[in-house]
């Protein structure tokens, strides 16, 4: 697949206390970047500006839809059309916690030839304790189960420790949330989803759309271990 830079930067317009404004030296930290990812980002007309100058050079943009609060904003150059753009909760019907569902927004774009989701979210809940942030990032687990296209995740994830009785929420502790739906770690930095594996040979994991992940060799072992058991536990449900 090709190399693609990604920035993800919170905004901080905090549901519009910020009255909108973005500086413009903004637009000039971002530019260059082949697809960039905004959170806590609020649609005002100054904010429809940064979107037309961000148009004006070269990039298509979305952005989710919450009517009340922050969204997340996802630039794309044009070198990657974006296919579809799909902002839906991920969260069952009935919540009962409407202020703690995740903002998120999921844009795929072709990549020449290949078509890779790039999915931007920003876990909520601060005030209330690690037990909401993992019921979270659990809706957004479930949500981000169903896609089978290779996906990019960007956001923010609110590691803010000082108001988490865990003092462990962290990358580690959402990487080992991910295992029961389903992801592995094929080396640093890049999630598998075991349902989109094809074969494993040698050091490499072969996709089921033709791409090829670098396998460590420290985590081959485990790697396939998990991958038995994943074949055992849902072969037959999709």
């Amino acid at each position: 697949m090709t190399e693609l830079s990604i920035l993800e930067w919170n905004m901080n317009q905090r549901g519009g206390y910020g009255h909108g404004r973005i500086p413009t030296w903004v637009l000039d930290e971002i530019l260059g970047y082949d697809i960039i990812v905004l959170t806590e980002f609020c649609q005002f007309d100054r904010s429809m500006d940064f979107m037309g100058d961000l148009d004006d050079r070269g990039y298509q943009c979305s952005v989710s839809q919450h009517i009340i609060g922050n969204n997340v904003f996802i630039a794309v150059k044009n070198d990657f059309p974006i296919r579809k753009s799909i902002w839906t909760p991920c969260y069952g019907a009935g919540v009962q916690f409407p202020h703690l569902i995740p903002e998120n927004l999921r844009v795929d774009i072709d990549c020449n030839g290949t078509i890779l989701s790039v999915v931007g979210v920003r876990i909520k809940s601060l005030e209330e304790d690690y037990a909401f942030r993992e019921k979270e990032f659990t809706w957004l687990l479930e949500w981000l189960g169903d896609i089978k296209n290779p996906v990019v995740i960007a956001g923010d994830f609110n590691n803010f420790r000082t108001r988490t009785p865990c003092k462990d929420w962290s990358l580690a502790v959402m990487d080992s949330r991910m295992k029961p739906f389903g992801f592995e770690t094929s080396c640093r930095g890049i999630l598998v989803n075991l349902g989109n594996v094809e074969k494993i040979q040698g050091y490499e994991v072969f996709m089921r759309n033709g791409d090829r992940v670098a396998l460590s060799q420290k985590r081959v072992q485990l790697f396939k271990m998990r991958m038995n058991d994943y074949i055992q536990n849902y072969s037959g449900r999709e």
